[in-house]
């Protein structure tokens, strides 16, 4: 991936447009080995049983199509400019970490960009929540939990925005939850929402997903709706709903709940406060990476940031602030970041 503020690098994939205004209504641990081709094998397999238990559409996948060379274009970017969004300098040069002792299978590199066409083609990954940060003065709306994976001392902690209508989001799905199972004791995900308000149902689908996070199915829905993009309408939404076994009753009423419309407003306009005002964008320990490019690029970034977690913990910093002082010591942003993206507690 791309360093942020460097303007050698290349353009990213990703959407463009603005934050949602005020007003606007949001309307199995995986098991075995982790990541093997095994996986990338079985995705037909497993999207023909997805199609059989599930009444909306018949999920089946396509082929994966094997790309020769990376596609490297821009992100979509918010009309609104950050204010004093101060770009993240390149990290200090240190010694590449190396591959964890249970990393799954490694995959070719034609496997990995296989990775970003299968979008819902792995099992989901389990049900995890991250506390609501405290509120930054100045951000409208209010900060609510939000969907995680992996351990909470995790050395590294990657926030991914996400916004359910961009066109490169959900290439994104698959290669996340491939760099969690391959990374499984140092690496934390945690997503938050940049519902684009170019993007007429990104709210809406964020409200949603929030709803069904509520009753501990955010991962299964999110790969749902990535897989089916063009499925969300209300109708759709309520259907999903049912087909993963929700509360209907409960789906609707969080969906319109002031909380969740709250929460999705905050997170998007959160994003733009920081400097990432497109989608999809990540934060690595402090470092913003803007749009998509690849997940040898997004493992590259990680791997890097794991070796300077590790100089930062050999420092005699607890394993539980790692991931906070990284990012604090991450550039001219890292307290700001630190402070809005981390719970009190840290």
């Amino acid at each position: 991936m791309a360093d942020a503020g460097d303007s050698k690098s290349p353009a990213l994939h990703g959407c463009v447009g603005s934050t949602p205004t005020s007003g606007t209504r949001p309307g199995m641990r995986f098991r075995g080995r982790k990541g093997s081709r095994d996986n990338l094998r079985g995705v037909k397999t497993l999207a023909d049983g997805n199609a059989l238990r599930n009444p909306l559409s018949p999920w089946t996948l396509p082929t994966i199509v094997v790309l020769g060379v990376f596609a490297i274009a821009p992100g979509c970017a918010s009309s609104n400019a950050a204010p004093n969004a101060a770009a993240v300098p390149r990290a200090t040069a240190v010694t590449p970490a190396a591959a964890p002792k249970n990393a799954p299978e490694s995959l070719t590199t034609q496997e990995l960009i296989g990775l970003e066409r299968t979008a819902g083609s792995t099992p989901p990954l389990p049900h995890e929540v991250e506390p609501a940060t405290a509120p930054v003065a100045g951000i409208a709306g209010t900060p609510g939990p939000s969907p995680a994976f992996g351990p909470e001392n995790a050395p590294v902690r990657i926030y991914l925005f996400t916004d359910f209508q961009c066109g490169v989001c959900p290439r994104l799905v698959e290669p996340i939850k491939h760099l969690a199972r391959a990374y499984p004791d140092d690496v934390r995900i945690v997503l938050k929402h940049h519902a684009l308000a170019t993007h007429g149902r990104a709210a809406s689908l964020a409200a949603a997903s929030i709803a069904a996070f509520r009753q501990s199915k955010f991962w299964e829905f999110h790969d749902r709706l990535f897989a089916n993009p063009a499925r969300n309408s209300d109708a759709d939404l309520v259907a999903l709903a049912e087909a993963l076994g929700l509360d209907v009753a409960r789906f609707r009423a969080a969906m319109d709940d002031e909380a969740v419309t709250e929460q999705v407003k905050y997170e998007s306009a959160l994003a733009v406060s920081i400097g990432l005002v497109g989608t999809p964008g990540l934060v690595v320990n402090g470092r913003l990476e803007k749009g998509w490019g690849s997940y040898m690029g997004l493992e590259s970034v990680t791997k890097r940031e794991i070796a300077r977690a590790r100089q930062i913990a050999a420092s005699g910093v607890p394993a539980g602030r790692v991931a906070y002082e990284a990012t604090r010591q991450s550039g001219p942003q890292g307290e700001k970041l630190a402070a809005a993206l981390f719970t009190a507690s840290k």
